[in-house]
């Protein structure tokens, strides 16, 4: 249900027509109003669904130059692009309840599977966090194979396991967005996201939604705003 707020205010002495050099003559106030919308469900009520979601890390050549690089510009020492990724990764972990599932993909010119999509609670998380902490970059930056590995972890699930009633079902791709082998095309990394999330494309009967998020000052945001037009995408950057 809505909420209204208004409040009136007198103008200002200041508040001119600078190109036309005229002050407002009419009414001596000035309207603001909100709107807001309110939900009917209340906070002890609330219950989140299982989150299934399966990390994709660029893991490749550029993800070890430093967060704050910028081709031309002076670039200090820092840390790597792919440091502050394996920590945002291991933040991510951490918040996690033992009824999710996590799964990682890291990918170069290849895909690989570090931890396939498991519940937390049949996970030994410690080993996993040691695990994306030494990851190094490597190698070209093939999206392609990175997003269809995640996509078969999802596959190898029973379809309850990630029914859209009870699940919340994500692809997260951590990369600086720099594609160099396989589809580099936007329309064609545009049209894999499309196939599996919340379109008239998708395949399955039950959606995967992607993310990404953006490493370093030289994050590709062109080509990834194409991408997170698609219904249920979206993208967001590490500060």
């Amino acid at each position: 249900y809505p909420s209204y707020c208004y409040a009136k205010i007198k103008r200002r002495d200041f508040d001119v027509d600078d190109e036309n050099k005229t002050t407002h003559d009419g009414d001596q106030h000035e309207y603001y109003m909100t709107v807001g919308l309110n939900s009917n469900i209340k906070k002890n009520e609330f219950k989140r669904k299982h989150q299934n979601l399966v990390i994709v890390l660029d893991i490749s050549g550029s993800m070890g130059f430093g967060f704050n690089f910028v081709y031309g510009g002076s670039n200090k020492a820092e840390k790597s692009k792919m440091v502050v990724a394996n920590e945002a990764v291991v933040t991510l972990i951490k918040k996690l309840a033992p009824t999710d599932r996590f799964g990682l993909i890291i990918f170069d010119d290849y895909a690989e599977i570090v931890q396939r999509l498991d519940l937390i609670s049949e996970i030994d998380v410690d080993v996993l966090i040691n695990k994306v902490l030494s990851l190094k970059s490597r190698g070209g930056t093939n999206f392609e194979a990175g997003y269809n590995a995640a996509i078969n972890l999802y596959q190898e699930l029973n379809k309850d396991a990630f029914n859209d009633n009870e699940y919340f079902n994500r692809v997260i791709v951590c990369t600086d967005a720099q594609p160099n082998i396989g589809s580099t095309d936007p329309n064609s990394l545009l049209n894999m996201v499309k196939s599996y999330g919340n379109s008239k494309e998708n395949k399955l009967k039950n959606h995967i939604y992607t993310s990404f998020i953006g490493i370093g000052l030289d994050f590709n945001t062109k080509l990834i705003e194409i991408i997170s037009n698609v219904r249920g995408s979206n993208y967001y950057a590490v500060k």
